[in-house]
């Protein structure tokens, strides 16, 4: 089944360090519940179609994927249940524009790690997510 976003998100996979970048090719304006639900059902739909039932890391551009304020909460609920059942814990970063960067502050006022993930440049959220990708392989004995 597809919606509106199925043609607007794209995702860009690369399967040998399993980073999914998620972006739009033009700014999407998330507004009410109804599009937020068909937002998250395309991204998870994307991230299945890319990296299958394993989990990955993800970077969202949200100066592309835009959320009104009003849903700061529901968006918030919505992205950590994408992370926890997607995505390697601490596994996501987004990067974007001040003020995007504010919405998604205001969607988790009790986690403050998860503040610890936004960057201002796309550069700086893939060098965390590398970051992360090398403490993980230097933890991991080798047989």
């Amino acid at each position: 089944m597809s919606n509106s976003y199925d043609k607007e998100i794209i995702g860009e996979f690369d399967s040998q360090k399993r980073i999914f970048h998620l972006t739009a090719k033009n700014k999407i304006r998330v507004m009410d519940m109804e599009q937020l639900d068909e937002l998250c059902m395309a991204v998870q739909t994307l991230l299945k179609k890319n990296a299958g039932s394993d989990r990955c890391y993800m970077i969202v551009d949200i100066s592309k994927i835009i959320i009104d304020p009003s849903l700061a909460e529901p968006y918030g609920r919505k992205i950590r249940q994408i992370a926890q059942s997607c995505l390697y814990p601490d596994g996501l970063a987004r990067y974007g524009f001040q003020i995007t960067r504010l919405t998604v502050r205001l969607s988790d006022n009790e986690n403050n790690n998860f503040h610890q993930n936004l960057f201002s440049t796309r550069k700086e959220a893939f060098d965390y997510i590398n970051k992360i990708i090398a403490c993980t392989q230097s933890e991991v004995p080798r047989l």
